[in-house]
């Protein structure tokens, strides 16, 4: 290509290179990507460091089936609010849903026994033994999971049936009656 008298002379080299300056680009923004997903940024803000090991899924999990420790495995991720940080958090619970290998768990994901309202309960009432039960619920990391943490105990808001109880629907006083 002959020069221009036009074009001035600065131009000239971008824009013959300007293919192979963005072919570079692209193959550096990729290597970029493979740092980062190797977690080798850690160490940087997001978006561009994943910040910590989170646990994932190892293998294909069923609906239903209850996490061992060798169902999980660790990649590094930018947490979400709703997401366990520990393995520990999550072994012994049960799956809400199928998840495919490399899935994050989030707490939608999971089931674990927790107390609930076999009942409407009223503002103000003291909670029955035969009211609540524990059941097998989507995971709510603020709800109580022992009975005796709730039979016995004031309810500062109505609960409706179904519902999950949580320590700040209760009062803080001692149980006055146990669960057996």
């Amino acid at each position: 290509q002959e020069p221009s008298p036009t074009r001035s002379r600065g131009l000239a080299w971008p824009s013959r290179h300007a293919l192979d300056l963005l072919a570079l680009a692209a193959v550096l923004f990729l290597a970029l990507l493979s740092f980062r997903a190797a977690g080798w940024l850690s160490r940087w803000p997001s978006p561009w460091g994943l910040t910590e090991r989170l646990p994932v899924t190892a293998h294909s999990l069923e609906k239903g089936q209850a996490i061992r420790s060798g169902d999980l495995a660790a990649a590094w991720l930018n947490p979400d609010p709703d997401q366990f940080r520990q393995p520990g958090d999550i072994v012994g619970f049960r799956l809400a849903s199928n998840l495919a290998a490399g899935s994050p768990l989030h707490f939608a994901d999971v089931l674990r026994e927790q107390v609930i309202a076999l009942q409407d309960l009223p503002g103000g009432a003291t909670v029955p033994a035969d009211a609540v039960a524990s059941r097998w619920s989507i995971y709510r990391p603020d709800a109580l999971v022992d009975l005796r943490q709730v039979i016995g105990r004031r309810i500062l808001l109505s609960i409706r049936k179904g519902e999950i109880l949580t320590r700040d629907q209760l009062s803080t006083g001692a149980s006055s009656i146990r669960a057996r």
